[in-house]
């Protein structure tokens, strides 16, 4: 029978967000101790549907702050190593946005956060062919790498 199909044993797989989290980010489901969740409040003290995975080397964790999505990886003794921010696109520096509209499109922005520096964005651009490129740049403007995707 087909997808469609209206045969009463028609079975269909459920869809979820958190089904889909899981397949993307992968890592372990596990319990997270209490100090790894108490640095992330602390740091994000606004955090909602918050997820977590465990990696060979730290937890990682999805979550929204701010009606922004944000990643962050935490090492097993509590210390925030890293986060990310989904940057909305009115939201990208004036310098990063013209330096990446020189090579297309901007699709997406992610703004990365580790420690005392300053943060490093990763931008995804589009050229005239449709072909996408991750640009890595400084918060000056200043290009690190680019990757054809």
């Amino acid at each position: 029978m087909g997808y469609f199909s209206e045969h009463p044993r028609h079975i269909t797989k459920h869809f979820t967000l958190r089904s889909l989290f899981k397949k993307i980010i992968g890592g372990t489901k596990s319990h997270v101790p209490e100090n790894i969740q108490a640095t992330l409040l602390n740091a994000f003290p606004g955090a909602s549907s918050i997820e977590w995975a465990t990696r060979e080397h730290y937890f990682e964790s999805v979550f929204y702050s701010e009606d922004q999505e944000y990643i962050a990886k935490l090492a097993f003794d509590g210390k925030l190593l890293e986060y990310r921010k989904n940057e909305p696109l009115d939201a990208i520096p004036e310098t990063l946005r013209d330096i990446a509209l020189q090579h297309g499109e901007v699709m997406n922005c992610i703004s990365i956060h580790a420690t005392d520096d300053e943060p490093l964005y990763e931008v995804i651009v589009r050229d005239e062919n449709f072909v996408r490129f991750l640009m890595l740049l400084k918060a000056d403007g200043s290009l690190i790498s680019e990757l054809k995707l």
